[in-house]
């Protein structure tokens, strides 16, 4: 609304009043001079708007919704440091569970929670297949294991790198972990946290002997901490293929032996390895490297510099330590591949085939 000050609306309001007396009877003589009536009706007249125009100005004007938004960073943003990571004490269960888990160490009923227990299964939780040896593609599903400890791995049955169930990437997720730890005895030479394909992972703590898990196909992980024992010689941090996600985590192998890179081929490797890697977000993870000796690379795409298959990668804001090499120049530049924003852990930029 448009505000007037009182002195131009008293003034308005007189004028328009004068234009609308009844003329005097008299004759005219020119200007003709109100009565003392008139006048004294335009005196309350302009006392009331001024009233008005005054009780109008003491009003707060109605505000203009404005959308909300969330801050995003820009350009000159400090990138992420390593102590915005998980840590092993940050992730898994809120409160440490004490009762063991009764149940069978292979899982057959769909949709099962298991919660607040500890599992111990030497060979692994599996999750089974539901029909049996007569029906092999059907795998249990919408298994939740949430703020559980499981010692020995979780598992998928039935559902392998070379079968069409495990590389079908629309098949039902098996199973998912929240908030739990899943952890492997030294003694499981070469056991991984979890595996194969079909299931997500989030904010838990993955301890494999061999890698901290496998993720064949259709896979999700995020804000976890992934890790091994340091007692192989041969391992990773985790392997990765197609369709999935690795998204705010930290990474470590731990380096086991006598040699200099521990026994640990990368914290991440995407091999051309039982199939082609792609489709694969791999974003605002922590490589993390012993500050003595471990990996000679971060990360490993082995083969996938000699083919232009490997497409569809995403290697966006992640952080490495400094004692390695991002990728030994491996990383692919195939349709939608895309390495940006990458840093090292002293903030400076990372770039693919560089070491420091």
């Amino acid at each position: 609304m448009r505000r007037y000050a009182p002195v131009g609306l008293a003034l308005a309001a007189l004028l328009g009043l004068m234009l609308v007396l009844p003329a005097s009877s008299e004759p005219s003589t020119g200007i003709r001079v109100p009565s003392v009536e008139e006048f004294n009706a335009l005196d309350a007249r302009v006392t009331t708007l001024e009233k008005e125009v005054a009780e109008l100005q003491g009003a707060s004007p109605t505000a203009t919704p404005t959308p909300s938004t969330t801050p995003t960073a820009g350009p000159d943003s400090p990138p992420p440091a390593a102590a915005d990571f998980p840590t092993p004490e940050s992730v898994g269960p809120a409160t440490e569970p004490t009762e063991a888990w009764t149940g069978s160490c292979t899982v057959t009923t769909d949709g099962l929670v298991i919660e607040d227990v500890v599992v111990t299964c030497p060979a692994g939780l599996e999750m089974g297949n539901v029909n049996g040896d007569q029906a092999p593609d059907r795998s249990v599903q919408g298994v939740v294991i949430r703020n559980a400890v499981v010692n020995g791995g979780v598992f998928t049955s039935e559902v392998d790198t070379d079968d069409a169930a495990g590389n079908d990437a629309s098949h039902p997720q098996i199973f998912a972990v929240e908030s739990s730890s899943i952890v492997c005895a030294p003694a499981q030479g070469s056991c991984r946290a979890v595996g194969l394909a079909h299931f997500s992972v989030r904010d838990s703590y993955l301890r494999g002997t061999h890698s901290g898990g496998w993720a064949h196909n259709n896979v999700v992980i995020e804000d976890s901490y992934i890790t091994t024992t340091g007692t192989s010689t041969h391992q990773s941090g985790i392997r990765m293929l197609k369709n999935s996600t690795l998204r705010g985590n930290t990474l470590f192998c731990a380096p086991a032996g006598s040699e200099q890179d521990g026994g640990c081929s990368a914290d991440g490797v995407f091999y051309r390895e039982f199939g082609v890697p792609e489709n694969l977000t791999i974003e605002g993870n922590y490589f993390r490297r012993d500050a003595g000796r471990g990996q000679w690379f971060a990360t490993r795409f082995v083969d996938c510099q000699l083919v232009d298959v490997c497409v569809n990668i995403s290697m966006v804001g992640n952080v490495f330590d400094r004692g390695q090499g991002t990728d030994g120049g491996e990383f692919p530049n195939d349709t939608g591949d895309i390495w940006a924003d990458n840093y090292w852990a002293d903030g400076r930029p990372a770039d693919s085939g560089e070491a420091r």
